[in-house]
């Protein structure tokens, strides 16, 4: 590696020195990254240890639920019950997760029909999903609110011109009897 070094023997030893930490450093992430691995190779497999299932919570409600002897009839009812519950939290919790789902689904959809760039396509495929639109009624038109200090005299705007057609009709029809009266 250092056999073409034309420097002094100082620094060639200081080279090898740099190369051999390089080395072991090189060493060390390969290390690292195989313990990473190693711990990484269950997968899917590993993450089941995370979570329960439905069958161990209705067990774990079940057994909560009874203590001791029971009869048989008690027993089947307590376990019908227990079953109920969880699948009655279960109904609960994806109609909550519907509800988030379709709210979602309307801001996206209101996004992208607020968006002059997207296309047709983008919008169908949400709209197929969805429940037929119902039509609106007349949008009332939103007044934007703006500072009162800036003179905006010089832009164009509705009120102002209704007002001044309505003043020049008001002051044609003033100077039409005044050229009646003079005749």
């Amino acid at each position: 590696m250092c056999a073409h070094y034309k420097g002094t023997n100082a620094d060639g030893n200081r080279a090898a020195k740099l190369a051999r930490e390089r080395e072991a450093q090189k060493k060390e992430f390969d290390r690292l990254k195989k313990s990473i691995e190693d711990e990484n190779k269950g997968g899917l497999k590993a993450m089941d240890k995370s979570f329960t299932t439905h069958s161990t919570a209705v067990e774990d409600r079940f057994k909560a639920s009874t203590v001791g002897l029971v009869t048989a009839e008690d027993f089947k009812k307590k376990r019908r019950l227990a079953e109920m519950a969880i699948a009655n939290e279960k109904r609960i919790r994806e109609r909550a997760m519907a509800k988030i789902r379709k709210k979602r689904k309307k801001e996206r959809k209101r996004a992208l029909s607020s968006l002059s760039f997207a296309t047709e396509g983008e919008e169908g495929e949400d709209e197929e999903e969805e429940a037929p639109v119902r039509p609106v009624g007349p949008k009332k038109k939103k007044k934007t609110k703006k500072c009162p200090f800036v003179d905006t005299s010089f832009l164009p705007d509705k009120d102002r011109e209704d007002e001044e057609i309505r003043l020049r009709e008001e002051l044609k029809r003033e100077w039409k009897t005044n050229q009646e009266r003079m005749k």
